[in-house]
Parts: C-alpha cells; sequence; structure tokens
C-alpha cells in the first residue's frame, strides 16, 4: 500500500490537498496523476489516471475527503480517468458514482411522412426507410418524476415544473451529472432522452441522424410519454437543430423558456473541414459494402488532425453526420422566430470550445434577439468580470467554460438555470441549499448567503 500527499491546483485561493492511496497485486506501478472531477464542491473527489505504458493498478483505492477534515474511501476496479466535463465512456467501464435515475425505454415510431416523402425523392440513404406507417425506434430516457413518483407511497397533487434536456450527438443525459440532480433537488422535474446511435443507423439503414428526423423523434417520443407542454427546454450542443424546431414547428411543443448549451450555429464549423472530404465521407457510410471503408478513412483524417474521438469512429462519424445533415438555413429561421417571440432565453458560450467556432457562437446570439457585445463575461476561475445588459436573451461567456460548459461551469450554470426558471412560473416558492462555495460566489455577487429563489420572481 502506498500513499502519497498531493497538493493540487487551487480553487478560490484554497489550495486544496488529496491523499491518494492505490494498491495493487502488480510489483510494477505505474506513473498516475489525480484529476478534481468535481471543482468548488464541498467534497472533493478524484481518480487515478495511468500516463505510461506500465500496467495500471488493478485495485484502486479512492479517497474522499470533506473540507471539514471527514474522509472516506473506497475500492474500484478501473482503467479510465473522470475528466472535469463528463465521463468517458468505454466497454467495461465502473463508474464510481451510481446514477440515481432509472433509464426506461419505450418504442417510438417515427418519421411516417417525412420517410415516405424522401422515399419518393430519391433521397441518398433513405431507400431501406419504410414505404408506410414510420419507423419504430426504441427510446432510452429518464424521467425523475416518474422516478418520485414510484417511489412516493401518497400521490402528491402539487405540480413540479418540468424541464426537457435534448443533448448533443454522441450524447447522453448521463453528461448532465451536475445538472439534472440540482433541479431535481430544487423541486424541478427533468426529462431527457438518448438519441438513436450508429448501431441502430446500420440496423435500420434509413435513420442518419439529420435534424428532421431528430424533430420528428423528438416531438414523437414526448407525445408518447404524454408530454406536450413543459416549462424549459435546454439543449447542447447540435441538440440545438431540433430543440427550435420543436418549439416552432405548428403544433410543436410549447414552453416557457430556452436554455442552449454551447449551441450549434447557424453556419457549418470549421472542425468539418475539408467539407468536401466530410460530406464524401458522410454519403459514402449510407453504402452498407463502404462502412468500413469510410471508418478506415475516417480514423486515418482523425489521426492526422488529432482529434480526440478517433478512438470511437462509431461517436466520430455520428458527431460528423449530426452536423452534416443538419439544417442551418432553417436553425436561422428558427431563432428569429425565438426573437420576434421573445422567449426568455440563456445562452452559455466558451471562448475555448473546441469544438463550435467562437465566431459562430458570438454571430448566432443576434438572431436570437440578445447582445454579444452585452453578454455576462466569466475569466478562467468562473468568477464574474464584467457585468452585461439582458433583453429576452441572456448570454453567459466563459473564457474556459469548454464545449461542455455545463460541467465545467456547473456551479455558475446550474443556479442561472434555475433562476431563469423561476422567472416565468407562477409564484411557488422553492428553497435551494447552495453549497460553501456557490454562496460565496452568490455573495461576490451581491445576494445572500442562503440563495432563496421563489419561483416567479425576477432576478
Amino acid at each position: 500500500m502506498m500513499r502519497q500527499s498531493l497538493r493540487l491546483c487551487q480553487y478560490n485561493d484554497i489550495a486544496v490537498s488529496q491523499a491518494v492511496k492505490y494498491a495493487s497485486t502488480n510489483s510494477i506501478f505505474c506513473t498516475t496523476r489525480a484529476i478534481l472531477a468535481t471543482p468548488r464542491r464541498n467534497v472533493s473527489r478524484y481518480c487515478l489516471a495511468h500516463t505510461t505504458k506500465w500496467p495500471a493498478p488493478h485495485i484502486t483505492r479512492i479517497s474522499l475527503i470533506h473540507h471539514g477534515g471527514r474522509e472516506a474511501s473506497w475500492t474500484v476496479m478501473s482503467r479510465r480517468w473522470v475528466s472535469t466535463s463528463h465521463i468517458i465512456q468505454d466497454p467495461g467501464q465502473l463508474q464510481t458514482v451510481p446514477w440515481p435515475y432509472l433509464e426506461r425505454t419505450v418504442n417510438v415510431t417515427t418519421c411516417a411522412d417525412l420517410y415516405s416523402k424522401w422515399r419518393q425523392e430519391g433521397r441518398l440513404g433513405y431507400r431501406n426507410a419504410p414505404a408506410q406507417g414510420g419507423l419504430c425506434v426504441p427510446v432510452s430516457y429518464i424521467h425523475t418524476g416518474l422516478d418520485r413518483a414510484e417511489k412516493e407511497a401518497s400521490v402528491s397533487t402539487h405540480r413540479r415544473p418540468v424541464v426537457v434536456i435534448v443533448t448533443g450527438a454522441p450524447g447522453s443525459y448521463r453528461d448532465f451529472a451536475h445538472l439534472i440532480p440540482f433541479l431535481d433537488r430544487s423541486g424541478v422535474d427533468v426529462v431527457s432522452p438518448v438519441w438513436p446511435d450508429l448501431a441502430f443507423s446500420r440496423d435500420s439503414g434509413c435513420w442518419w441522424h439529420s435534424s428532421e428526423e431528430k424533430t420528428n423523434l423528438a416531438l414523437d417520443f414526448l407525445a408518447a410519454i404524454n408530454v406536450r407542454e413543459v416549462d424549459m427546454l435546454v439543449a447542447h450542443s447540435s441538440g440545438s437543430f431540433p430543440a427550435l424546431r420543436m418549439i416552432t414547428v405548428p403544433d410543436g411543443l410549447k414552453v416557457k423558456a430556452l436554455t442552449l448549451l454551447a449551441p450549434a450555429g447557424h453556419r457549418q464549423i470549421t472542425k468539418m473541414k475539408p467539407y468536401w472530404f466530410t460530406d464524401n465521407l458522410g454519403r459514402l457510410y449510407k453504402f452498407r459494402w463502404a462502412q468500413r471503408l469510410s471508418e478506415k478513412l475516417g480514423y486515418a483524417y482523425l489521426t492526422i488532425t488529432r482529434h480526440p474521438l478517433k478512438k470511437n469512429m462509431d461517436n466520430a462519424i455520428l458527431a460528423m453526420d449530426a452536423m452534416l445533415y443538419a439544417d442551418y438555413d432553417q436553425l436561422a429561421r428558427d431563432a428569429e422566430t425565438v426573437k420576434k417571440d421573445k422567449l426568455p432565453t440563456l445562452v452559455a458560450i466558451s471562448d475555448n470550445d473546441k469544438l463550435i467556432d467562437l465566431s459562430i457562437s458570438l454571430d448566432f446570439i443576434p438572431l436570437l434577439g440578445g447582445n454579444a457585445d452585452e453578454s455576462w463575461y466569466y475569466d478562467a476561475e468562473r468568477n464574474l468580470i464584467r457585468k452585461g445588459q439582458d433583453t429576452h436573451v441572456r448570454t453567459l461567456r466563459f473564457a474556459k467554460g469548454s464545449h461542455y460548459v455545463f460541467s465545467r461551469c456547473a456551479d455558475v450554470l446550474s443556479y442561472e438555470v434555475l433562476r431563469l426558471l423561476s422567472s416565468v412560473l407562477p409564484r411557488e416558492e422553492v428553497t435551494v441549499e447552495p453549497e460553501p462555495t456557490a454562496a460565496t460566489d452568490a455573495q461576490a455577487n451581491g445576494e445572500t448567503q442562503r440563495v432563496r429563489l421563489r419561483l416567479g420572481e425576477k432576478h
């Protein structure tokens, strides 16, 4: 058994020291590093990552030290590491933090009219689409309201606000490991579906992740679980394409507020360059006989460009398809509708987003009715250094929020989401007990240490 005391980076000028313990049945230890997985929390959580070719520890001892001095630890089996933005999914990986919500599945028949139209037009990749009746898609999702109702003995007559979260691609509700539990604790029910993966595309021979397909599926999914009106719609990355279409299409989803997190904009991103290559690669992949060839070509391209998704070609091609077959002109029109209707909107962008170009994000905000020059600007430590001016759009800009800004800057964004939600709901009190660092931040912004949000008040 070895014990190392590691002094990590500082958060709010407080040096955090952490003891990382590990044991191994192997006599050769790999080089390790500790990574702070949940910054600005009253608990510091760490995981080990191996950085050499030597065998990784078979048994890892993780310590959890509260700032008050109390320590807890447990043993896990893991060869992967946790980043500050999301858990890297890997077959056989053990997540040390249990997910508290039940994953449900519902079969949704969707895209009947869309596929019939595209087959008649002879659109590439949809020859195998159902001629009529639509495609049956198994949709995995969470519904925290149903979880709560099943656990409680008595049925509450009190209506809880409902938020729907639409992820990017690839993406999952597990990416929102901070926001979803926060909203749940604050008295808000969360519904979040998972888009079909690339394996489903290969099996069906017709689902190619276009924004039109996703819009149809999302609306049909919500209808299948009897959700036709929600208090807020949250969308991340390429999820902004179906999200805006869902709320602007006739007889679409009725919402009171909108939150866009690192939204894909109204122009193609530069990460898709060279466009001729990605466009032809996407076309080639639609032919079953050419899929292995497409994967090899894609892997070679991602290796040359040092893209982080090269280790998972399914995710890489899925992300490529989501951006290739998005309707950018329709997104711009939908944004203009949001501007015209003055829908209360929260937008969060990052200067260091490695996927969405900052110039695209800044140009997209005025289409929604916001002012990019009047954004609320946070530095690398998430300290507010410039106050903004809001219209019906409130824009948060982070110096180092990354593409997963809702996770990297959870201590700011979670409260901002709840504040927007509070402004569009009837008067109904919900008390949020903030964590110590969040209270400090709130105090710095001229708020009380105990954050007490009254749904319906303007903030």
